[in-house]
């Protein structure tokens, strides 16, 4: 028996949902299938349970006064009608752009067209509240809803239904599937509980807002399974979802059995914005969204680099520069990948450190007293992850998008393999077509992997020639010119 790993998770609640479908058919609230709300919160609690991570950065004493003081701002822009809604959060600009302001990758670069008049940013703070100075401030604290919500709950109690037979029904089934597959995470009753009550208030408050302010359609990104997007789709509001992050084969937001076709009422956006057609066809492989609601409209900051990268592939000499990246909610496999750098040979490269920009404190400190004096230098978290990754010869990672990201720049990348994931990051994706341009290797190999490239000049050509064919196979060319056209497709059938 073991606990679930980050590789574990998505893998077995698709495994769980196949199994058992015609079980969770059967359960619904107000319309909505009880699976399809709570499957993406339930992989967030595995993952950040079975990680070894640290609690997050919690807010401090002045949490209420700092809403307070949005609460003006807030009520101002909430009172505007007619206007194009975007579900915005602070966590996705948590890192600078060149002009050392805050910068929102996501929806930031839609703004930057000027092709939508006069949006509202409804934006979700971090704990430690909203980020500035900031390219687009937010309009409307999200959180002040909440609160506004919660307040008119209690003046004027409009009743909320959880089924908690239901709800016990779904956490036994899914800790009976844990326990027959070898794993010994548990799910209680009244997290499912929790899960389906805030989506129930969600989609109340967000349906009243939404009824009384007629957006023509709403954009944001991380919504799947939300009463955000269930009550635009009650009103027939066109939902734009925002890929964030790497898709691959089993990923929680967006891969569902396609017999969920068959729900009173479907929880899938109105139209699926992704990176490329690499993303496209790994979601519409199970045939649960159709063709026409997935469009490819590239990344800016990426279009941004990649004639950047060109001059300095131009250039063809070594910066000598190795970029080794990690993620959030995996410590422990963290901790055991900077004990193998600090033992490493890299041919006289040097090693820079990039942490997520969601890295809790306290992990951040252990691994520099880890690393302190030994010869490899932990870079800021804010700092331009596109930057660092032009500027290197050769980018390391386990399954983070900065190895898809580095391809697309034109630079060679490892992607590092464990039992779980015996091919890394093709593994995830099940793509086969890029693995000798992001090259699998176990961490106890990747010492004579590294000196191979800076010592061997012939094997790093080939690798780099094969990077340079392939390099637009992730991220679709043009990001302004397709965004600028599917938008010009929504106002023509609003």
């Amino acid at each position: 028996m073991k606990k679930l790993s980050f590789a574990d998770a998505p893998r077995i609640l698709s495994a769980f949902e196949k199994d058992h479908y015609d079980l969770l058919k059967e359960m619904n609230a107000e319309g909505w299938n009880l699976w399809q709300v709570c499957k993406i919160p339930l992989f967030y609690k595995l993952i950040a349970a079975t990680s070894g991570s640290g609690e997050r950065n919690k807010g401090n004493s002045s949490h209420i006064a700092g809403l307070l003081k949005t609460l003006p701002r807030t009520l101002r822009y909430a009172a505007k009608k007619n206007r194009i809604l975007f579900l915005a959060n602070t966590a996705d600009k948590l890192s600078k752009n060149e002009e050392g302001i805050y910068y929102n990758s996501i929806i930031d670069p839609i703004l930057d067209l000027k092709v939508l008049p006069d949006p509202v940013l409804i934006e979700q703070p971090s704990p430690q509240g909203f980020l500035m100075p900031a390219r687009y401030p937010w309009h409307i604290n999200r959180q002040v809803l909440y609160y506004y919500a919660a307040l008119k709950q209690k003046c004027h109690p409009r009743k909320i239904t959880v089924n908690t037979e239901m709800t016990t029904r779904l956490s036994g089934l899914v800790n009976d599937f844990f326990l027959r597959n070898g794993y010994i995470d548990e799910i209680k009753p009244g997290f499912i509980a929790d899960v389906l009550a805030l989506f129930l208030r969600e989609k109340q408050f967000f349906f009243s807002f939404f009824k009384k302010r007629l957006p023509p359609f709403v954009l944001g990104s991380e919504c799947m399974g939300s009463g955000i997007m269930a009550a635009a789709l009650e009103l027939n509001i066109p939902f734009i979802e925002l890929q964030h992050g790497s898709i691959d084969q089993h990923y929680p937001p967006y891969i569902w059995d396609r017999r969920f076709l068959e729900a009173s009422r479907i929880m899938k956006p109105t139209q699926l914005w992704v990176f490329g057609t690499l993303a496209k066809e790994i979601i519409l492989a199970t045939g649960f969204f159709k063709e026409k609601e997935i469009i490819p409209v590239g990344y800016k900051k990426i279009d941004d680099m990649r004639a950047k990268a060109e001059d300095a592939l131009d250039k063809k000499e070594l910066s000598n520069q190795l970029l080794v990246v990690i993620q959030p909610m995996m410590h422990e496999f963290n901790k055991a990948l900077i004990t193998h750098l600090l033992s490493l040979k890299t041919a006289g490269a040097k090693i820079l450190f990039k942490a997520h920009p969601l890295q809790p404190v306290a992990e951040l400190s252990e691994y520099e007293a880890m690393m302190q004096g030994r010869g490899i230098r932990i870079v800021d978290k804010s700092e331009n992850i596109h930057q660092l990754i032009r500027s290197s010869d050769l980018v390391v990672g386990y399954v983070t998008t900065c190895l898809e990201e580095a391809l697309t720049l034109g630079k060679p990348s490892i992607t590092i393999t464990t039992p779980e994931l015996p091919a890394g990051l093709h593994s995830m994706t099940g793509i086969d077509h890029l693995k000798d341009v992001i090259k699998m290797v176990p961490m106890e190999q990747m010492g004579p992997e590294i000196a191979r490239f800076y010592d061997d000049p012939v094997y790093r050509q080939a690798w780099q020639e094969q990077v340079q064919y392939k390099k637009n196979d992730i991220y679709n060319v043009g990001y302004g010119k397709n965004i600028a056209t599917a938008i010009a497709l929504l106002h023509q059938k609003g």
